[in-house]
């Protein structure tokens, strides 16, 4: 009899061990984070490598002025930060629509970049207006920039024109106008285009140009073929016509009408001069070179009001996804 007691005293000792011992363990398994806890333990004991997962952080590239939001946030900035660059042009000193004008530069892109449907916006909703005595924050104007326009123009020859996207370049700038295109020659100008070195001639008459001028373009006229075969006093009238200029006939007293006025000038001449130096010689003429397109665009908005303020003004330009490209203010 003692011999038994004695083994159930031992037995419910054992047992009593056995339980402490696996409530030891759970706790130990608590304060380590139950299985992850285990699995980390493993892992630093070269098991496995543990992965870390982080939130990525990507610095935006800064843009010039290092702009912000009109809420003042940061702005998501697009990958054409610092290859697209605004410039003021006109803006600080024309109210006209038709003269009011800001720039595009591209500069170091490998690919041309295409701008349309990229949008501009002013810096209107950054200033405040009293209106009946209460200080009221005015809206903002954001308007799109075109699509598509004509890369080798022809303005009286409208059909021959195939229209491509606008893109630029690097080296290209874009002159983009608040208003309509311009009135020359008599053509109203509705299309986007690049400039060419004949367009000039549509701005021969004082009361046409375009902002900035087209004039610059334009051959020497000592170029046109048989210049140097011309008799001395057409040879000399020609090499004196300012480029870009198509001779007229001007009335003279005594004399009637003469190219000019120089009435010295023979037949042959005056047929010389007129047939050779206008738009449709020149564009026939130049067309097929390699340089006569150039590397600027005309890009018109169609608005009928002042789009950039005088001073304290702030324009953004924003590409298709809606990422600041540039800001500038003044």
């Amino acid at each position: 009899m003692a011999d038994d007691k004695e083994k159930k005293v031992v037995s419910g000792v054992s047992g009593l061990s056995v339980m402490i011992g696996l409530m030891i363990l759970f706790a130990f398994w608590l304060t380590n984070n139950g299985p992850s806890g285990i699995k980390n333990q493993n892992n630093h004991n070269g098991l496995s490598k543990p992965v870390k997962e982080a939130p990525v952080k990507v610095a935006p590239v800064k843009s010039r002025n290092n702009s912000v939001s009109s809420q003042g946030q940061e702005e998501s900035f697009s990958p054409y930060n610092g290859e697209v660059s605004l410039g003021s042009g006109t803006a600080r000193s024309s109210y006209q629509p038709s003269q009011e004008y800001i720039t595009l530069s591209a500069s170091g892109n490998d690919l041309p970049i295409d701008i349309g449907g990229w949008t501009l916006k002013n810096g209107r909703d950054k200033q405040l207006l009293v209106v009946s005595g209460n200080t009221v924050r005015q809206a903002s104007t954001a308007v799109k920039i075109p699509s598509i326009g004509i890369a080798l123009y022809d303005p009286y020859h409208p059909q021959n024109n195939r229209r491509v996207p606008i893109a630029l370049k690097s080296g290209d700038r874009a002159i983009i106008t608040t208003g309509l295109g311009p009135v020359l020659d008599g053509l109203t100008i509705r299309d986007n285009f690049k400039i060419n070195k004949c367009l000039g001639y549509l701005e021969d008459d004082n009361s046409y140009r375009a902002y900035p001028s087209l004039r610059s373009q334009c051959p020497s006229p000592d170029d046109v073929p048989g210049v140097s075969y011309l008799d001395n006093v057409c040879y000399d009238f020609v090499r004196s016509l300012r480029p870009c200029h198509t001779p007229k006939d001007v009335y003279v007293k005594d004399d009637g009408y003469c190219l000019d006025g120089n009435c010295k000038l023979s037949s042959y001449c005056q047929d010389f001069a007129q047939n050779n130096y206008n738009f449709n010689a020149c564009f026939i003429r130049y067309s097929r070179d390699e340089d006569f397109v150039g590397a600027e665009w005309r890009i018109f908005l169609n608005q009928t009001w002042e789009l950039w303020a005088d001073r304290r003004e702030t324009i953004s330009l924003y590409d298709n996804k809606g990422l600041l490209v540039d800001e500038i203010s003044y």
